[in-house]
C-alpha cells in the first residue's frame, strides 16, 4: 500500500489514494464486509484531509490530473 500511495498521489490526488488504500487495507481481513471497509475508507479519508490537508496545510492536490482535473 505504501508503494501505491508513493506511486499515485500526484496523478489521481490526496483523496482518491487515501480512499482506494484504506478500502483495500480494511479488505485484507476476511473479518470485515465490503460495506464496512467502504465506511471506514470514507471515514479515514474525511480525517486524513482534515488532518493533512486543510489543518497542515500539505501542499498537495485533492484530485489529480488522471481523474480529469
Amino acid at each position: 500500500m505504501v508503494i501505491f500511495f508513493g506511486a499515485t498521489i500526484r496523478g489521481l490526488g490526496f483523496v482518491p489514494v487515501v480512499f482506494v488504500s484504506a478500502f483495500a487495507s480494511a479488505m485484507a481481513s476476511r473479518l470485515n464486509s465490503p460495506l464496512f471497509a467502504a465506511l471506514l475508507a470514507i471515514g479515514l479519508t474525511v480525517l486524513c484531509t482534515a488532518i493533512f490537508v486543510i489543518g497542515l496545510g500539505m501542499s498537495v492536490p485533492w484530485f489529480g490530473p488522471w481523474l480529469g482535473q
